[in-house]
């Protein structure tokens, strides 16, 4: 199996329920367009003794089959849709891609993709 993370914040004054909504409607949509795919969505919220901490959202997406995510499939389409509205609309994502998969094999890189990678399961 193998699994994407996107962790993003906000660097917009946009309202949070707006973007919840908003990102609510995109994981959908990549529900609806990848069903082999599970896709969640979580808020990520600290709370403090004194304060209620925001720190954005999480979204996971975790494939059957034991090979890494295709680059011309329509799930790396529609990522790199959700990830480039992501960053019009003012939200920061970060994806987070196994480098290898739980095989061992290499992963090519993802085309206009940024962010850290996380090692694979060995």
């Amino acid at each position: 199996m193998s699994c994407l993370l996107v962790r993003c914040r906000s660097c917009t004054p946009a309202a949070t329920v707006e973007l919840t909504d908003w990102l609510e409607g995109k994981v959908a949509q990549l529900r609806d367009e990848t069903p082999a795919a599970l896709v969640r969505l979580t808020r990520l919220v600290q709370d403090l003794p004194g304060a209620r901490v925001d720190d954005g959202w999480l979204i996971e997406v975790q494939l059957e089959g034991e090979g890494p995510v295709e680059r011309s499939g329509p799930l790396a389409a529609s990522l790199e849709e959700i990830l480039r509205d992501m960053r019009i609309l003012g939200l920061d994502p970060t994806l987070l891609v196994p480098r290898t998969p739980p095989l061992g094999d290499e992963v090519p890189a993802l085309a206009g993709w940024d962010g850290p990678a996380l090692p694979g399961k060995a």
